[in-house]
């Protein structure tokens, strides 16, 4: 019997709503009003005698901060529970709110204890309210959609076109035409821009989607473009809206329906830009068919052994210096030139500084760094990592652009994580690879994190502008309840080791 007419009676209130009902509870005929928290007892609060000792005949509280695990929604909680003793009895309050003071029991902290705990429920109560905020907006009107396919035009306001080139979502065609997924899009080139140095100087490449352009299904594990949604989400490094020519195709996408897209303005769009800290998940396999993870508790780093502090915990991740962990790279790492001469896409103007070139060349191989400078000939710095789980070798390869582009001006300047630059992590496909080494001398009493590796990962990768500092995760349990935990937006590279090597170019999509 909760309903307002009832406790109007009973109260002598007059309210419409329950929640609106000023209310207070009673233990043992005592009102519970809360207490102070004690100087030399941390999470309890009560009154004191003149020895420091708790009066029992005033009510004393316990305050006890928990995280729950819901395997339902795979999603940890922070809940609080109070337990209070009065006269040899306990009472037990479950969900109970600080910020809150349910129940109108108001409890004054004043340790760093109930600060933390204080402190976590607000960083709780703020991502349920950004939560409630993305699930308000993508329950708006939606609409069906064409998404961008790689025949598509798209160009920025000086005519400057777009190179479109399909990696992930090359397998979702449309009579034979490939759909551009949003890391197929990221980074492409802009070719052809006029926009005058005066007026910030052309367009060079897709720097930005914001995520009212995607639709709302994932394909490949990737978000595709709407065709009608570019000009309100797509931007160019130099922070000019795109323009995609309208072109059908088979493909009718739910996505958000457009609303006042054709006028939106460069400053309007910079100002919703949001930065996230970007980061790697490292994931170790025996084979692609499994789904949890195995346990990394050594490895090797550039040659140097690091290793877990106890055998009973795996490692859980590495945070790299990029000018202290890294070298730069050199022309000792070859490729394949049949892997990526027909997938090249890129602008292959050769910079003054470039003087090495592989066009007589008798072997099947060229120089990674020859090819790098080609494509990628100003700004930009080549560093490499060597990252070696028992006999696999990952070769991380960096291109680390030196300017953030401009249309993250205004979001650089309160980015909490500038250390870990601007962006995310990008595969350049072309360059990845995974090849056997050869052993020396046929000597397998050689091998390991002691000695050589048998396979090799070559794994190029843009990485975010101007960072200076790299976060990798390594993946423990089910890849599913590991990623259930990431944020619809965070930045988190996804690269995955088979154990022994795999001929498909899977790479981060096992």
């Amino acid at each position: 019997r909760t309903s307002p007419q009832y406790l109007n009676s009973y109260t002598k209130q007059d309210k419409q709503s329950i929640q609106e009902y000023n209310v207070f509870i009673t233990f043992d005929g005592c009102t519970l009003a809360g207490s102070k928290e004690t100087p030399n007892n941390p999470l309890f609060f009560g009154e004191l005698d003149k020895e420091g000792v708790f009066i029992e005949s005033k009510p004393v509280y316990h305050l006890i901060g928990e995280t729950d695990y819901d395997t339902k929604d795979s999603k940890e909680s922070f809940t609080q529970t109070l337990q209070i003793f009065l006269n040899n009895s306990t009472l037990t309050l479950l969900n109970y709110s600080l910020l809150d003071s349910s129940l109108n029991i108001k409890l004054e902290c004043n340790s760093k204890e109930s600060q933390a705990i204080l402190e976590r429920e607000k960083e709780q109560r703020k991502q349920q309210k950004q939560e409630s905020q993305t699930k308000d907006s993508t329950s708006q009107s939606t609409s069906m959609l064409h998404p961008i396919l790689e025949d598509n035009e798209v160009k920025c306001p000086h005519n400057g076109v777009v190179k479109l080139k399909s990696n992930k979502g090359k397998s979702f065609k449309s009579k034979g035409i490939p759909m551009i997924l949003e890391s197929d899009l990221l980074h492409s080139s802009i070719i052809g821009c006029t926009n005058p140095l005066l007026s910030g100087g052309p367009c060079t490449m897709v720097a930005t989607i914001l995520p009212n352009a995607r639709g709302l299904k994932k394909f490949n594990d990737d978000y595709p473009i709407m065709q009608d949604l570019v000009s309100s989400g797509v931007m160019s490094d130099k922070g000019f809206p795109l323009i995609c020519t309208p072109k059908e195709n088979t493909f009718r996408i739910n996505s958000p329906s457009p609303s006042n897209t054709k006028d939106t303005s460069k400053e309007a769009l910079a100002s919703v830009i949001r930065l996230t800290k970007p980061s790697m998940r490292l994931r170790y396999k025996i084979n692609t068919l499994q789904r949890d993870n195995l346990p990394i508790y050594r490895l090797k780093l550039n040659g140097e052994i690091i290793e877990s502090s106890s055998d009973d915990e795996a490692l859980k991740s590495i945070t790299l210096d990029i000018h202290k962990d890294t070298k730069d790279l050199d022309s000792t790492i070859k490729l394949d030139k049949r892997a990526y001469s027909s997938q090249s896409t890129h602008n292959t103007t050769t910079h003054n500084n470039t003087n090495t070139t592989d066009n007589n060349a008798t072997d099947s191989t060229t120089s990674l760094l020859s090819l790098l400078l080609k494509d990628y000939p100003k700004y930009y710095e080549f560093k490499e990592i060597d990252l070696q789980l028992d006999t696999n070798l990952l070769s991380l390869i960096l291109i680390i652009p030196k300017k953030i582009p401009k249309v993250y001006d205004k979001a650089y300047k309160e980015y909490e994580y500038k250390d870990y630059g601007v962006g995310r992590f990008q595969y350049v496909y072309r360059y990845c690879e995974c090849r056997e080494l050869e052993v020396k001398n046929n000597d397998y009493t050689n091998i390991g994190l002691h000695g050589d590796a048998l396979t090799q990962y070559i794994i190029t990768l843009l990485t975010p502008a101007k960072a200076k500092k790299i976060e990798i995760h390594l993946a423990n349990g089910v890849d599913s309840m590991t990623e259930s935990k990431d944020d619809v937006d965070s930045h988190i590279l996804k690269c995955s080791v088979i154990n022994g090597g795999h001929s498909e170019r899977l790479w981060g999509d096992i």
